[in-house]
């Protein structure tokens, strides 16, 4: 398998987001002019690959993520909104030999990093077993690629390259910007009055295609985490 390089460069995106000061403390819930908020932290594990009809022999790479999450909830509405600011691992690897005996097999993958935007529906499904109620999200996902690296494995020989490289390849021109779509559910579970544990699983697929130069070759990714949220 031959793998799209990289372009150089990173652009990073960052929001913030500010609301109104809190009412109704005795609730224990943030209030804003349009409904409920959570702020937290979210972080775990990807399970990332390449999808497209011009691979051979692609493998999973598992990674990790993590970063802010901001909800704002409408009052008593089961619909809402997500966002937040996340960095996330993704890429893909491929094991292969190139045959005759005594000749160690080979292993090359990519790793990318992002910054990533998410813009999420949130929907309440009208369901609650021990106080448990899932939700869930489904949207956009925006990213920005900051860091790229080609690694080859032979025996016990590992080397690893900038993609950025400009005396590697003219053909690295990985993109900086990534637009996906995401779907996935949370178990939000209360912890306290004002606190909440959230395990959740999202899967994110890329639109757009991973480099100009590398055929209809796009990140796929499974996210699978834990939030700590305050509202």
């Amino acid at each position: 398998m031959q793998y799209s390089k990289c372009l150089s460069g990173v652009v990073v995106a960052c929001g913030a987001i500010a609301f109104a000061q809190p009412v109704a403390a005795q609730s224990g819930r943030v209030s804003t002019p349009v409904g409920v908020a959570q702020v937290g932290l979210e972080g775990g594990w990807t399970i990332s690959n390449f999808v497209g009809n011009e691979l051979d022999n692609a493998s999973n790479r598992n990674g990790g993520y993590g970063g802010l999450t901001f909800i704002v909830q409408p009052n008593s509405s089961a619909i809402g909104f997500q966002t937040g600011v996340l960095y996330v691992q993704r890429g893909a690897q491929s094991t292969f030999s190139t045959g005759g005996s005594g000749i160690p097999i080979t292993t090359g993958g990519v790793k990318l990093g992002y910054i990533e935007i998410p813009a999420m529906l949130r929907i309440g499904v009208p369901l609650s077993l021990a106080g448990v109620a899932p939700t869930i999200v489904g949207g956009a996902s925006l990213g920005w690629r900051v860091s790229c690296r080609a690694i080859t494995e032979v025996g016990n020989l590992t080397s690893s390259s900038n993609c950025d490289d400009a005396l590697l390849d003219e053909d690295r021109d990985v993109k900086r910007f990534d637009l996906g779509a995401t779907v996935g559910v949370e178990l939000p579970i209360k912890l306290g009055a004002r606190y909440l544990v959230v395990p959740s699983v999202r899967y994110v697929r890329s639109l757009t295609r991973v480099s100009d130069s590398g055929g209809d070759v796009k990140n796929s990714s499974v996210l699978i985490g834990l939030g700590l949220r305050f509202r």
